[in-house]
């Protein structure tokens, strides 16, 4: 198999994630970690737990100077959202998903002129887009 498929076969993994049942993400957690889940995890975090197990298998681990940086708290660092890009980002249990296009971004389906329309669309309120996303604060996951 191909970098390119396996990494396409990881990427459809995750995606189907937060759909699955309760029992069939338990089921999985108990094969990746050995353990049981805690009994108070969250179906959407039992999503996350997994994908971060599934990603960590397939790409490799943090490196011992990275996992420090991130558990020493909050950073200053700034994410790069070029054309491509593709944002991911948990919103009251569910994943939304958007591609930056050069001129705009893409979200299920539909074009708009920035983040922060998009933003809105998911919240209801008006957000800074790039901040809800996690350019500006960490709340995103980068693809």
């Amino acid at each position: 198999m191909s970098r390119r498929s396996s990494a396409d076969g990881l990427a459809e993994t995750l995606s189907s994630l937060p759909g699955q049942s309760r029992e069939a993400l338990t089921r999985q957690y108990r094969e990746l970690y050995e353990s049981d889940p805690p009994k108070r995890m969250s179906r959407p975090l039992l999503a996350l737990a997994i994908g971060y197990r599934l990603q960590e298998a397939a790409l490799g681990s943090l490196k011992p100077a990275v996992r420090r940086s991130l558990l020493s708290g909050p950073s200053s660092v700034s994410v790069e959202s070029g054309p491509g890009t593709v944002l991911i980002r948990e919103w009251h249990g569910q994943f939304h998903r958007v591609t930056v296009h050069p001129n705009e971004v893409e979200y299920s389906g539909q074009r708009y002129r920035s983040l922060s329309e998009v933003a809105r669309l998911i919240t209801g309120q008006r957000r800074n887009g790039p901040a809800f996303f996690g350019l500006r604060g960490g709340a995103a996951h980068v693809e």
